[in-house]
């Protein structure tokens, strides 16, 4: 599997990005504001509960957002974590200032 396989789509009623992987839900739930996207919580059942997967999950939501060119601010660990591995993708979604 890879994140491009991931199909997300954006829950505007539960504020969530999510996806079926191995038929469980998988989501992150987001708050916004004028300028920021707050990641604030990755969700998923224990099935899924396997760190390449949610890996894969996170990436390609931030891709997602990245074609949107959205500004993101992290608060999540899961989401956090994966943007400390994966820097220089990412730093230029996080807004200015920001360092993780």
């Amino acid at each position: 599997m890879e994140s491009a396989d991931i199909v997300i789509r954006q829950n505007d009623f539960l504020r969530q990005f999510e996806s079926d992987i191995k038929d469980q839900l998988i989501a992150i739930e987001y708050s916004d504001n004028e300028r920021n996207l707050f990641l604030s919580k990755v969700k998923f059942a224990q099935e899924v509960h396997d760190e390449v997967i949610v890996d894969l999950f996170i990436k390609a939501v931030l891709d997602h957002l990245k074609e949107k060119e959205m500004t993101i601010v992290p608060t999540s660990p899961f989401v956090k974590k994966f943007i400390k591995m994966n820097k220089l993708r990412y730093k230029k979604m996080l807004p200015v200032g920001m360092a993780i």
